[in-house]
């Protein structure tokens, strides 16, 4: 019986203390900026119907994903953007969900694109 009393409470100090460890973690993982090396690339505007109109948007190309540049939440104008364009740059993102061309709060009025899109809040040069 006093075998598994001491394997218990062994268990249960050891379990406590790794838990700490976890949202310590978690903790520091979240005061860091989400920094990433990527590429500025251009990308021919589809709309829903998969019509390619002439209009280029820019993408962020992460490793083989592309992710879509909401410049209206993002800290930089296109063409400020426009100069990165087909090189790499390393820059803190936030990656979100949810209307592409929407930039207002009234939402009755547009019709928009919806998926994973990027806000870029800096570039290190």
């Amino acid at each position: 019986m006093k075998p598994i009393l001491i394997l218990l409470s062994l268990t249960l100090i050891f379990g406590c203390s790794s838990s700490n460890n976890i949202i310590e973690s978690q903790t520091k993982k979240a005061e860091t900026p989400n920094i990433y090396h990527c590429q500025v690339i251009h990308k021919q505007f589809q709309s829903k119907g998969g019509k390619m109109i002439s209009i280029s948007e820019l993408y962020l190309r992460c490793s083989v994903q592309d992710y879509f540049i909401k410049i209206c939440e993002s800290n930089y104008t296109k063409a400020e953007l426009m100069k990165y364009v087909n090189t790499g740059i390393s820059a803190e993102i936030e990656i979100r969900d949810g209307l592409w061309d929407n930039c207002s709060s009234n939402l009755a009025e547009v019709q928009s694109r919806t998926g994973s899109y990027i806000i870029i809040k800096s570039i290190k040069e």
